[in-house]
């Protein structure tokens, strides 16, 4: 198991999820599907476990990668907002890979 969903505290998770229909059930509001919001959590709860553990390096080697394509140190809006853009893009592989 990896250490991103050793991270889940899927018994909060499923307890928030018990208050919350039951606030719901209170309020006459259709109930969540506990399953299906619970999965969802979950896998939000790891995604963030794995951007917090991998996303410096991450960002450090994609700007690294782009400062020696382009040859200088990227400064500009447009360089911050590409090196940003592929650090998710690398982010998202690597997340789809160890799950």
């Amino acid at each position: 198991m990896s250490s991103e969903r050793e991270k889940v505290d899927r018994a909060a998770i499923f307890s928030n999820i018990l208050q919350r229909n039951a606030l719901r059930r209170e309020a006459k509001l259709p109930l969540l599907n506990v399953r299906a919001v619970c999965d969802r959590e979950v896998e939000h709860a790891r995604w963030r476990a794995y951007v917090e553990q991998h996303l410096d390096q991450t960002r450090s080697r994609i700007a690294a990668e782009f400062e020696q394509r382009v040859g200088r140190e990227p400064l500009s809006g447009g360089a911050l907002m590409a090196i940003a853009a592929l650090t998710l893009k690398s982010l998202r592989q690597g997340f789809r890979a160890q799950s």
